[in-house]
């Protein structure tokens, strides 16, 4: 996933995305939260938009921008190749993608067995930030 993106970016002439740390959990903790409320948001369980960039420690006293872009899908509808097709093709997900303000990336991929009624079911969850 994370070369895909990147190579997306670079056809656009953007930089690519260093990966940290706090974002591949705060991802991580909003794909389970998705999961556990089946509650397929931004805002997953009622928790404000913030809430996994706060937890981790991403939004903290120095000045953060952060945003994030998540997709599911069942079987093969779920692989990073459909995903990131999917997120290219919605102007939203496409204008997230290439903001040339970012500097930081987060990715988290949750397998589940089920989710919605859907059976081999992935989670993805891709946070986009930069800290000044």
């Amino acid at each position: 996933m994370v070369c895909l993106l990147d190579y997306a970016r670079a056809r656009r002439g953007l930089k690519p995305l260093g990966i940290v740390y706090p974002l591949n959990r705060s991802s991580t903790l909003k794909a389970l939260a998705i999961v556990r409320c089946a509650d397929f948001s931004h805002t997953p369980c009622g928790k404000p938009f913030a809430a996994t960039f706060d937890a981790v420690g991403y939004a903290g006293p120095v000045s953060t921008s952060y945003g994030e872009n998540i997709a599911w899908g069942a079987g093969a509808a779920g692989s990073p190749r459909v995903v990131v097709s999917g997120w290219l093709n919605s102007p939203h997900h496409r204008e997230n993608l290439f903001s040339p303000g970012w500097a930081e990336q987060g990715i988290a991929v949750l397998p589940v067995p089920t989710f919605l009624g859907s059976r081999d079911v992935e989670i993805w969850v891709s946070q986009f930030g930069v800290r000044s």
